[in-house]
């Protein structure tokens, strides 16, 4: 048995061309907020019901929304405005703006309090941005050696990875100051761009825009696994239950389930062009593709 279709939630109407992108759970509170790009706010899900809540508006070009369950807050990379913005659960319009590089995109957080956002730039380089959650304060910005994409948090080895285009590679960023680069991993395919860590065995699933997924040790750097996939992917997400990473691929506009112990793409499932993100409910192992032309997040569940 595969994924298979439970559900469909509907969400609001795009206010001009364009959808949606990262999304997070929020464990304790059984929600899901999504990055709802085109109308510059962050959408809300309730797990349980499988049904849409409430808009949190005042998050232009919003790229990646994520909850720091630690400290009850809503933290998101907004491309328009320049900024990172942290609002508390409870009053979510109260809002800080930290002011980044431009176009602040990827975003990962540290239980400790710190969150990283990868910014794209625009006359300048790209950088990484590290901010202390609780007060609200950028720490410091670094210079990138290429345009980053996603990133991740590895509580364990105390480090970000980051996803760089080109030249291909994910860099290992010390979560702690200087928050220094230590080291960097090749990727032997063209553009990293979705990432997720299976922490049980060390490795981190690079899913790259040269049609393929690459799986390479946190430990070694060595690559090993290599999944070709249906086309230029966006996010992923990996489902440690069954040991699958899940791939959305925009175009032709599918979602990919790979067995990583085994190296393989297992199904195959249409969801529909420009379809490029989804959110993962671990516990219940359900997979909400966001579907832009629906205005929607299809409802898959394992089993």
């Amino acid at each position: 048995m595969g994924l298979r279709k439970i559900d469909t939630v509907v969400l609001p109407e795009h206010r001009a061309p364009g959808g949606f992108d990262h999304a997070s759970v929020h464990r304790r509170a059984d929600r899901l907020y999504v990055a709802h790009t085109v109308n510059g706010s962050i959408e809300v899900i309730d797990l349980e019901r499988r049904r849409h809540e409430a808009s949190l508006n005042g998050f232009p070009g919003v790229a990646g929304a994520m909850v720091f369950e630690e400290h009850e807050v809503l933290v998101a990379t907004c491309k328009r405005s320049r900024a990172v913005a942290v609002a508390p659960l409870q009053s979510p319009e109260e809002i800080t703006r930290i002011t980044v590089t431009p176009r602040p995109n990827g975003l990962a957080l540290d239980p400790r309090g710190i969150a990283l956002a990868a910014c794209l730039g625009e006359e300048g380089p790209p950088e990484v941005a590290f901010i202390q959650l609780e007060r609200r304060e950028l720490l410091a910005t670094a210079p990138l050696p290429g345009r980053p994409r996603w990133t991740v948090h590895d509580r364990d080895a105390g480090c970000f990875y980051v996803n760089i285009d080109s030249p291909p590679q994910i860099l290992a960023v010390d979560a702690s100051p200087p928050f220094d680069v230590h080291r960097s991993l090749p990727i032997p395919v063209p553009g990293p761009h979705g990432l997720d860590q299976d922490r049980g065995r060390g490795v981190l699933h690079c899913a790259c825009d040269g049609g393929s997924v690459v799986s390479v040790d946190t430990v070694t750097g060595r690559v090993v696994g290599l999944v070709p996939i249906a086309g230029a992917p966006d996010v992923v997400f990996f489902n440690p239950k069954r040991n699958r990473l899940y791939v959305a691929v925009p175009d032709p506009g599918v979602l990919q389930s790979i067995d990583t112990a085994v190296g393989r793409v297992l199904e195959t499932i249409r969801t529909g062009r420009g379809a490029k993100t989804f959110g993962f409910d671990e516990e219940r192992e359900h997979v909400y593709a966001l579907i832009p032309e629906l205005h929607a997040a299809v409802v898959f569940a394992e089993g």
